[in-house]
């Protein structure tokens, strides 16, 4: 894999975590470089939504740093953390929408909170209605997210998020739940608004699929460790049992044996 010479906007440095005897992730480090769609992929259970809970100030590691543009978020003045999060947005697992608000309100919560004097209520409304046109939902302004589809709300949760002109999104488990179709479709959409917005995209996903479709760099992490990273051809070819299992579906301590006595592989 060829080093990447470009400054990272974050950087994950020697990052562990755990709660109570149970450990998270263990001594994890990665980058993440500009306008580049990176995938982190791993099991369900395995701290990958952990991970990006932590790098906008959510959660705190109990070892190791996570630094923004070379500042630590762990020690960011309030000032500074609100800042991060107006840059740094965060399209949560199952979309995260007000029921009692309708699409149109939900897609205006993030800019009241963050340009509350910065725009006027013409210009809010006029980003909330380009907003929902990007993600395919103009004339969805005044239904409730009880009359959506799981992939619409998914949707409008990711034009929540734009609406604030991030210059990086955090997408924790984007397709959860999707058929195939909506799965795709939200693939497509994270790769459009990269190329379109210049936005710089992390999504955590265990949907392979969707990370070797959409991203530019994968990273494996299972049990805590960082397995391997690379690009979707490296991590596909890649030479750790524990990753080709992950990604061929299959135990990797299964043997010739086993599969001798019992005729089918384990998934």
């Amino acid at each position: 894999m060829v080093e990447d010479k470009r400054q990272p906007i974050f950087s994950i440095r020697n990052v562990s975590k755990a709660f109570g005897d149970s450990k998270i992730l263990r001594d994890v480090s990665f980058e993440v470089y500009p306008q580049e769609i990176l995938a982190i992929l791993g099991p369900s259970g395995c701290g990958k939504s952990i991970l990006l809970k932590m790098m906008i100030g959510l959660l705190t590691p109990d070892s190791g740093e996570i630094l923004f543009e070379g500042n630590p978020v762990r020690t960011m003045s309030a000032a500074a953390s609100i800042e991060l999060r107006r840059r740094v947005g965060m399209v949560f697992q199952y979309g995260a929408l007000f029921d009692s608000m309708s699409v149109r309100d939900n897609a205006l919560y993030g800019l009241r909170e963050h340009y509350a004097d910065k725009l006027s209520e013409q210009e809010k409304e006029d980003r909330v209605r380009n907003s929902l046109a990007v993600v395919g939902l103009a004339g969805t302004e005044d239904l409730l997210p009880s009359s959506l589809s799981g992939g619409m709300k998914k949707r409008a949760g990711i034009a929540r998020t734009i609406a604030c002109r991030p210059e990086v999104v955090l997408y924790d488990e984007p397709t959860m739940g999707l058929d195939p179709i909506n799965t795709t479709r939200i693939g497509h959409l994270v790769r459009a608004l990269a190329r379109e917005m210049d936005i710089t995209s992390v999504m955590v996903t265990h949907d392979m699929k969707l990370a070797f479709e959409a991203a530019d760099r994968v990273i494996v992490i299972d049990e805590g460790l960082v397995l391997g990273q690379g690009t979707p051809h490296d991590i596909e070819h890649h030479s750790d049992p524990r990753v080709r299992g992950f990604i061929e579906g299959r135990d990797p301590e299964w043997t010739d044996e086993d599969e001798r006595l019992y005729g089918v592989t384990p998934v």
